[in-house]
């Protein structure tokens, strides 16, 4: 019964460690900055991060507050605007790191 009860302390300590591991992942991956990309809802980002507004402004994207920045996603808008989604996905990305 010993052997058994030793066995069995083992996998649990085991199973500890591994969810302790596991823990602290998720939780270092929710502490870190989300990169931003060009599926992502522009009130979403906006939300996340204001100090964003002067990216879209300068990039020619006016209409922050309008209805359609509640439904539409960064690549959306650059398309309807005729933009270069992927320089405006990374100076917002620039802009915060410079910001972190």
């Amino acid at each position: 019964m010993k052997q058994y009860s030793k066995k069995r302390n083992c996998i649990l300590g085991q199973l500890v460690i591994r969810l302790h591991m596991y823990l602290n992942i998720c939780i270092f991956q929710e502490e870190k900055e989300m990169a931003i990309s060009k599926d992502m809802i522009i009130a979403e980002v906006l939300n996340e991060h204001q100090e964003l507004v002067p990216v879209f402004m300068n990039s020619g994207l006016h209409c922050l507050g309008c209805a359609m920045a509640h439904g539409e996603s960064i690549e959306e808008a650059c398309a309807v605007h005729g933009l270069d989604c992927d320089a405006l996905v990374t100076a917002l990305n620039t802009a915060l790191g410079e910001n972190a």
